[in-house]
């Protein structure tokens, strides 16, 4: 936010219209991007004005309907590393298919992406990805859109998109 009113306030060079903000969020990083968009819209947070310059999103394998491994990932035995596993587990539990959480954020996502004219949001997939499938086998309701890059899995992606990330950027006019 600081850095955003820096460049309004000096002689940088920046035109009010050159300001813009690209996010781009891996697996559940997607999904605080989302929510921190809408709540922020909602709540007109002080950060509401920085969220007015997002223009592009990119969600690298980040379940936009939830992700359908979360339950069976639930039932493996999770280390004790930290004191408070139940709210751990709880957290984890909003990010299943069909949560409350998730049906809420994507009832408020339609409602945010209707409010905003000059933005795009774009999902980039895994292949071989249980906890975010990838379209057809999935359904990305946030980009129709949607790449879906061969031979990779849940965490190799982050070392193989970076063609396709440029290119989104590039096409949106980030620099």
């Amino acid at each position: 936010m600081e850095y955003i009113e820096a460049c309004r306030n000096t002689d940088c060079g920046l035109k009010q219209d050159d300001l813009k903000i690209a996010l781009i969020g891996h697996s559940a990083g997607g999904i605080v991007i989302r929510q921190a968009l809408v709540l922020a819209e909602q709540e007109a947070l002080d950060v509401y004005k920085a969220a007015e310059l997002v223009k592009l999103i990119i969600l690298i394998v980040s379940p936009s309907n939830g992700s359908p491994v979360i339950p069976e990932w639930l039932l493996r035995p999770i280390p004790n590393v930290l004191e408070d596993v139940s709210f751990l587990s709880r957290q984890i539990i909003d990010l299943c298919c069909q949560s409350s959480f998730i049906n809420k954020l994507n009832s408020e996502w339609e409602i945010f992406k209707k409010s905003r004219s000059n933005f795009e949001a774009r999902c980039i997939y895994a292949s071989s990805d249980p906890f975010a499938p990838a379209p057809p086998k999935g359904e990305c309701i946030i980009d129709n859109q949607a790449i879906t890059i061969l031979n990779t899995n849940h965490n190799d992606i982050l070392n193989n998109c970076h063609n396709e990330v440029k290119t989104i950027l590039d096409n949106n006019g980030f620099k």
